[in-house]
């Protein structure tokens, strides 16, 4: 699809590597993280686990970045999870820091995270042969096993470069603190045995595994990664595992006592069981579907779920944020499993979808054994089969807000409780089941004549990473949440609240999914009237379409704008704006929701209006264009001395333009050159430190 390409493109390459050690502070509740980087390479880490989302959180947190690093640059990539992306600047190795901040919505209440950096030297190693063979060396003839090899040997943060193509490898065991990256998630392709890591940190990101993870002897079948060490960090960074046979499509229960990190990745068509395990886990805008195989090589495997804490340990957390776990059959232990142990277990699951799983026999989707605490926000839970939606065992207990369970298969029981547990509602979710297991409170809403329509067919697409579910279309569930409790944005990343039923109040949905009143939208950098941008800043132009009125049907798409050089349009066929008038693709409209993010940047200052609009009759003229809808965007000279473009002068900005030092200025507007001489000079570092807006140019919140 014409979609899965653009976002791939849209989406930058990036690399996450990241050790944490987590120190509380008493009262502050304010934590510490040390992590190792590579010097300029990006990584990627989370405040989730580091914060009070290591505890039961009642309400959803906005991160924001407080303090900015003096040798790198720092992104906000995930509000909700508060990941990150740090990169030093080129050249640098040493010490460096930044912070995050959390806020609960409306009530003041800060948490955060201080990060701090030890930046080292990294050597890359490239892969050039796509056969699986060895002569010991990885030079000019390198295959992945002997780069792997290569950079065991070497002490310290290695980099394996993986360019586009399809390459074979067999079961690979990490000593050493390893980055594979992929070039493109659609484009790198490794067929293997999986990979042991044997007390060292592993990150893969950017490309898709696939492979039969069966051994010949027992254990009958191998997951994708064994971690046969403690304490470590796995990090999985728009990755695929897609057709894996063996079982645990990633993390075994034995032995793996670490931490996970793991964002815009998909688990598709997986083995006999666990997709993650571990004693800390953190997933952001992940899919899990279509696992649970079965057949004779997953009988001596049937404890296991698609998530679980590692069994007995202390303390047990996941974190699960913006994601899909949706057509999973054969799972005995059920979706999520968070087994007992001495400290409390804690489980945060926010704009979760749980959609059409199946096969669940020995508990309930949702398995609290002990010692846990829970909080289920804005998720919805739908169509799930065999068993009670939540089972609590003795000592936990569950809070669930703002969110959907409704016409899950399972005799009329959505919750299972043992002798001691606790299913408490604070309020506006929604039941079909009026099951006093549940401790419904007076403000949920049971509807047993609810009506809807699910698409029984619904696939996820490989690598699209759009967790789209058809929305419940119903006046109760439509702004019907406690906007208290509700996060700043949805599973789709759609601004929360929104004004769904069009009565002009802005109100958050229940459920998973917030709908849009208009079946177009349009945003430039979020914003959806009017935006005003130096031309040096990121612009990013997002469309949205939510409509089941148009599903299967042919249509031409068009995005275009009005700018100060005339009339341009979006071309997918190469990925930019070009001059003109025409359409920016042609495709079937196959989801009932869909949003795609089209980078905007280079144009020159003025005013732009960007349009977006739906044309059902394919001729290559827009038929549509007066229901199009337009965001404004003025673009204005970067302000001098502003050589990152984040409307402050700091120290990050006389570090940039000392790295441009004695070379020749962009153009008239280049913010490095103060002086406006043609150069970048020491001399303008020297003027722009006089400009700098807080003192000692110290770098300033955003």
């Amino acid at each position: 699809m014409i979609k899965n390409k653009l976002k791939s493109k849209k989406i930058k390459n990036s690399i996450l590597f990241a050790i944490f050690f987590t120190v509380f502070l008493a009262h502050a509740q304010i934590a510490v993280a040390q992590i190792t980087a590579p010097s300029d390479y990006p990584i990627i880490g989370s405040a989730a686990g580091q914060t009070v989302h290591s505890l039961p959180l009642e309400k959803p947190l906005k991160y924001k970045i407080a303090t900015r690093p003096q040798y790198g640059t720092v992104i906000l990539l995930d509000e909700l999870a508060g990941i990150y992306q740090y990169r030093s600047h080129p050249g640098y190795v040493g010490t460096d820091s930044f912070s995050l901040t959390g806020e609960i919505r409306g009530s003041g209440i800060i948490t955060g995270v201080d990060v701090f950096i030890n930046v080292t030297e990294t050597i890359q190693y490239k892969v050039t042969k796509t056969e699986n063979t060895q002569d010991g060396i990885c030079d000019n003839d390198c295959s992945f096993s002997e780069a792997v090899e290569a950079a065991n040997a070497n002490p310290g943060i290695d980099v394996i470069v993986i360019p586009a193509g399809e390459y074979s490898t067999n079961l690979q065991t990490i000593t050493d603190h390893v980055i594979i990256d992929g070039e493109n998630i659609d484009q790198t392709f490794l067929i293997g045995n999986g990979f042991r890591t044997n007390g060292a940190n592993l990150h893969i990101s950017n490309l898709t595994y696939t492979g039969n993870f069966f051994s010949s002897a027992p254990p009958e079948t191998i997951p994708f990664i064994t971690n046969i060490g403690q304490d470590i960090q796995i990090n999985l960074h728009r990755v695929s595992i897609a057709e894996t046979i063996g079982f645990n499509s990633l993390f075994p229960s034995e032995n793996n006592i670490g931490k996970m990190l793991v964002f815009e990745s998909e688990f598709l068509k997986y083995g006999c069981g666990a997709v993650l395990v571990g004693n800390e886990i953190t997933a952001s805008r992940i899919a899990i579907t279509e696992g649970g195989i079965g057949g004779t090589n997953c009988s001596n495997y049937t404890g296991f779920a698609a998530i679980a804490t590692q069994p007995f340990s202390s303390p047990g957390t996941i974190n699960l944020f913006s994601s899909s776990i949706h057509n999973n059959f054969s799972m005995p232990y059920g979706l999520i499993t968070l087994w007992p142990g001495n400290i409390v277990t804690s489980f945060n699951m926010i704009n979760a979808s749980i959609h059409n799983n199946a096969g669940t026999v020995f508990g309930a989707l949702v398995q609290m054994w002990g010692n846990t605490e829970a909080n289920i926000i804005n998720s919805t839970i739908v169509e799930n089969h065999q068993a009670p939606t939540f089972f609590t065992g003795l000592s936990s207990t569950a809070w669930l807000s703002n969110s959907i369970l409704a016409y899950n298969n399972n005799g009329g029981n959505e919750c299972a409780l043992s002798s001691e547990p606790s299913i408490i509602s604070r309020g506006n979710n929604f039941f079909t089941n009026s099951d006093n297991n549940c401790n419904l409170h007076p403000s949920d809403i049971i509807n047993n004549m609810f009506s809807y329509d699910i698409d029984a067919d619904y696939h996820l697409p490989l690598a699209s990473f759009q967790y789209i579910m058809p929305a419940y279309n119903q006046a109760n569930v439509i702004d019907g949440a406690n906007d208290a409790y509700c996060p700043h944005t949805d599973i789709q990343r759609f601004q929360r609240p929104a004004d769904g039923n069009a009565d002009g109040l802005a109100q958050c949905d229940i459920g998973a999914y917030e709908i849009l009143s208009k079946k177009l939208a349009i945003f430039a950098n979020d914003m959806d009237d009017y935006l005003v941008l130096n031309t040096s800043a990121q612009l990013d132009i997002t469309i949205a379409l939510s409509t089941k009125d148009l599903l299967s049907t042919p249509a031409e798409w068009w995005i275009y704008a009005d700018t100060p050089m005339g009339s341009y349009y979006f071309d997918s066929v190469t990925d930019s704006w070009q001059p003109g008038q025409g359409v920016s693709f042609q495709q079937i409209i196959s989801e009932p929701d869909f949003l795609q993010v089209l980078p905007a940047n280079g144009f020159p200052e003025g005013m732009y209006k960007f349009y977006f609009t739906i044309d059902t009759t394919i001729d290559g003229i827009n038929n549509n264009m007066d229901n199009a809808v337009n965001v404004a965007v003025f673009l204005e000279p970067p302000k001098s001395c502003d050589a990152n473009g984040d409307d402050y002068i700091d120290r990050n900005d006389i570090a940039l333009i000392l790295m441009a030092r004695n070379t020749a200025a962009s153009g008239d507007n280049d913010p490095r050159d103060n002086d406006k001489n043609g150069t970048i000079t020491i001399l303008d570092a020297r003027q722009c430190v006089l400009q700098c807006t807080i003192n000692n140019c110290e770098t300033q919140e955003p």
